[in-house]
């Protein structure tokens, strides 16, 4: 397949829109010309408790999945609406509650399920393996 144009955008919960602390929980991958729009979202929550902390005020794990699993479900439902880069920020900019997506970047996409699945390996996965330190004295 030939290189298209994609662009991405980080899905995050951010409880308190003044403070912009968010943290991702999932991403986004829109490519017009392959006509392919999909999310990957966490399916817990652990890195919003590490980001925020388990005892976080008001914090309700089922309101979030259920807004998780919104993005997902609306994506699906309009899917054939998207055919530009003005609808998928239409889409953006009606999401108001604490799970929001963030300005879609633009990026080069040879695969899109392979892009989707690096993206958020990279940008929600799991942390990176720290490189193995060397003792400074052999």
């Amino acid at each position: 397949m030939a290189p298209t144009k994609g662009y991405y955008g980080l899905i995050q919960f951010c409880p308190d829109p003044a403070r912009l602390e968010c943290a991702n929980v999932g991403v986004l991958l829109y490519c017009p010309e392959a006509n392919f729009i999909d999310a990957r979202l966490a399916p817990g929550n652990d890195r919003i408790r590490r980001f925020f902390g388990k005892d976080y005020p008001n914090f309700d794990y089922d309101r979030l999945n259920a807004a998780k699993r919104s993005i997902e479900n609306r994506l699906k439902i309009e899917r054939k609406h998207f055919s530009s880069l003005d609808d998928l920020l239409i889409f953006i900019n009606t999401r108001a509650n604490e799970v929001r997506i963030s300005q879609p970047r633009p990026m080069k996409v040879i695969q899109p399920e392979d892009a989707i699945k690096e993206l958020f390996a990279e940008l929600v996965g799991g942390r990176p393996e720290r490189a193995r330190q060397l003792p400074l004295f052999p």
